[in-house]
């Protein structure tokens, strides 16, 4: 190989590629050409996007939510799209950073240097989770924070299932006719009256009450957590009839009520004949009492009995002598108590329950072929009577007895 030549390839190292393809072109004894360097990416991706709301782990009724974030900036210069991805999966595609667009999905706006995007498709109840992607046309990008929302379009639904002495109702919000109309539930009071009532979790519901007259008078309200979606709300109420209003509200604001029934609170009375008097009306004091299976004692409430003496006491004395000799020809077993009603008639039906201190209690039951009448065994001074009947419960005390005694309960 000629000299001139080796010291021209060795030149030709040495110098940059530029020149060693310039040289080579000019020799025309060298064919091939070096290639340049690759040059070194210096792209930089836009900044991340950041979330503005639905907020972290909050809930709406609204099917179109709208997605909203504060734009991007790209240190190169370079022009922003955005992706929007629903559970990971990106869901709206080439959102502009410019101003309005629109995919077959969705629309978005940019106002008040925010991004607002609403989906065009019904989005259907759930949990979702969701990020903003921003990149170049470089296919440089960043990712926002990933946020949670919910999604919850269905009112919530509530049954009444205990209203007081009231047991296994099913007044449920779902079907009007679970609640026929002129519902009334009567209750003996005043006292705490309680409802069991089954919900959603996260839920309140809110039961009102209203006078005759359509005039409010309280309201009581309860609210579930997410692990107990039992509550039981309760209401100290004065005897009257009252309209129950019962309405849910649930995380969303949505609502749902059950038509309206009524709460008819009543107290019980004894009317007690005394001689000499008008009849005499008292009422028992509101308190509950649950008579168990067998018993041992009975509570009383003390209700003075007595009679006004204006007769001689020579015409005392014939009277006991003659009452004496009745109960020598009357049956071991006479009648010693009478039972009426407000109108006179005696009582048809009814359970009594006699003690006396330091005795074993008796109960005794009263039919209609009994005409009113009956005779309790041991009646006398500081005996207890417990009477029931239908639809009340009266109990008293004797502070002074006479034979027969006569009671009328209303």
């Amino acid at each position: 190989m000629p000299k001139s030549l080796i010291l021209l390839s060795f030149f030709s190292f040495l110098i940059s590629p530029a020149h060693a393809s310039e040289i080579a072109t000019q020799s025309g004894q060298i064919t091939a050409t070096v290639p340049s360097a690759p040059t070194t990416d210096k792209n930089l991706p836009p900044t991340p996007p950041i979330l503005i709301r639905p907020t972290n782990d909050s809930a709406t009724a609204n099917p179109h939510p709208e997605l909203v974030w504060t734009p991007s900036t790209d240190p190169d210069g370079n022009t922003i799209f955005y992706d929007l991805y629903l559970n990971g999966i990106a869901t709206y595609l080439g959102i502009s950073n410019t101003g309005n667009s629109a995919g077959s999905n969705y629309t978005s706006t940019i106002v008040d240097n925010e991004i607002r995007l609403i989906p065009t498709d019904d989005l259907s109840d759930g949990e979702y989770t969701w990020l903003v992607r921003a990149y170049d046309p470089t296919g440089d990008y960043n990712n926002s924070t990933t946020w949670n929302f919910t999604i919850d379009t269905t009112p919530p639904e509530f049954i009444i299932t205990n209203i007081d002495i009231h047991h296994n109702l099913y007044l449920n919000s779902n079907d009007p006719t679970s609640v026929p109309t002129n519902t009334n539930f009567k209750v003996s009071g005043p006292k705490d009256i309680y409802f069991t009532i089954e919900t959603e979790p996260n839920t309140t519901i809110q039961l009102s009450f209203y006078n005759s007259d359509g005039n409010f008078v309280a309201q009581t309200s309860d609210t579930t957590s997410f692990t107990n979606t039992t509550l039981y709300p309760y209401l100290h109420l004065e005897p009257g009839i009252y309209s129950v209003q019962a309405i849910a509200i649930d995380h969303v604001l949505l609502t749902s009520t059950l038509p309206t029934f009524k709460l008819i609170v009543t107290q019980p009375t004894l009317t007690i004949p005394i001689p000499g008097l008008p009849p005499t009306t008292i009422l028992i004091p509101p308190t509950l009492i649950d008579l168990p299976a067998t018993l041992t004692h009975l509570p009383a409430t003390v209700s003075k009995i007595s009679t006004r003496s204006s007769f001689a006491i020579i015409i005392f004395i014939l009277l006991a002598l003659a009452i004496y000799l009745l109960l020598i020809l009357l049956k071991k077993k006479r009648h010693n108590l009478i039972l009426l009603n407000p109108r006179g008639t005696p009582l048809k039906h009814a359970t009594i329950y006699h003690s006396i201190p330091n005795k074993i209690f008796q109960t005794h039951s009263l039919t209609p072929s009994d005409h009113g009448k009956l005779y309790i065994p041991h009646l006398a001074h500081y005996s207890t009577l417990t009477i029931r009947t239908k639809t009340n419960l009266t109990i008293l005390s004797i502070s002074r007895y006479h034979s027969p005694l006569t009671l009328i309960i209303s």
